[in-house]
């Protein structure tokens, strides 16, 4: 049951991964434009959201350095390509800096099978639950049989890491997590190319992540869950909502601090929401367990990411932007709002 130790790439069909099509609009940007007499003008912004065909790869005799998981070859001592693509956004005296700092760090050797699901800033939580999450969750679903001894993720120890790694099945005694110094030296290395683009979710990760919805709903009890919510950031350093709770007030919805919820709770109370409402922030990761047809209102705080209102669009969910200077238009809209269950 475990896979042979080869030196060449596995190169999969997407179409055995899964069905989607190219040629579809995935995602819709909504981008707040000032114009005369301060009216703020939403203008649509399609684009596509494409699927990357999915590459295995499956190293015998691998070095992985550094907190984003590079990877090289112990035999030929060159890197994977795959692995760097931040590094090439970045000066060369940068590159050949840090590549000279490998001397310093002594390698640990991790035998047997190890598998990495490490991607550029996964340490944070939209891209550990969107990137890196999925390359789990995909290599589990086709091939049910692999085992592994360690499993490498990115930067330091977190609880929200833990609890969804252990929700997805893993043994958290295999879990290696990497950092600035790490260096790491693997009998055999397995690890995915990108299932997604930087801050573009699509069908085969939503997907993924929507199977796992379905997997925790079915071991866990469901509970009574707010049908109206809005994401809390007032602990939060930056983006805090100053009137969260007339907000609440006007919208008839609970205040939910996804921080103390657990994965479960999580999935739960955003399966059974009916209005999804808040500050632009790392909560939004979370829509992606709505139901189809569920209100997403997100606050936008001046120059704005558009990533969940892609996400939002290829999830099938009903989103709205307003900027968090437009306070009396976000309340008069939601004072008309009728609510009904969502599909």
């Amino acid at each position: 049951n475990r896979l042979e130790q080869v030196d060449f790439s596995i190169q999969l069909a997407p179409s055995s991964l899964v069905a989607y099509d190219k040629n579809k609009i995935l995602a819709e940007d909504q981008l707040l434009i000032e114009g005369e007499g301060g009216i703020a003008y939403r203008l649509t912004q399609r684009h596509i959201n494409d699927t990357p065909d999915v590459i295995l790869y499956s190293i015998g005799e691998a070095g992985m350095a550094g907190n984003e998981g590079f990877v090289y070859d112990l035999k030929s001592h060159r890197f994977i390509s795959e692995t760097m693509r931040l590094f090439f956004r970045w000066d060369s005296r940068i590159v050949n800096s840090y590549l000279a700092d490998l001397r310093k760090h002594e390698p640990v050797r991790l035998r047997g099978i190890t598998l990495s699901i490490t991607k550029p800033c996964s340490d944070s939580y939209f891209h550990f639950i969107h990137e890196s999450l999925p390359a789990y969750l995909l290599l589990s679903e086709q091939f049910p049989k692999l085992k592994f001894d360690h499993l490498i993720i990115n930067g330091a120890p977190s609880q929200f890491k833990k609890a969804w790694l252990q929700l997805a099945g893993i043994d958290l005694r295999k879990v290696v997590y990497t950092g600035y110094s790490s260096h790491h030296q693997c009998d055999q290395l397995l690890f995915l190319s990108d299932l997604c683009y930087h801050y573009s979710p699509n069908y085969l990760t939503t997907g993924l992540l929507q199977k796992l919805r379905l997997k925790a709903k079915s071991e866990y009890r469901s509970g009574d869950y707010p049908k109206r919510i809005i994401a809390s950031r007032k602990n939060a350093a930056i983006r805090r909502l100053e009137w969260e709770e007339e907000l609440a007030t006007v919208a008839d919805a609970a205040i939910v601090d996804f921080e103390k919820l657990s994965p479960a709770d999580t999935i739960q109370i955003c399966d059974q929401c009916e209005l999804f409402i808040g500050p632009h922030g790392a909560a939004f990761s979370n829509i992606v367990f709505c139901r189809p047809g569920t209100k997403v209102i997100e606050i936008a705080f001046g120059v704005h990411e558009v990533l969940y209102g892609r996400l939002a669009s290829v999830c099938e969910l009903d989103y709205l932007l307003f900027d968090v200077s437009q306070k009396d238009e976000l309340q008069t809209y939601l004072k008309s709002l009728s609510y009904s269950t969502v599909a």
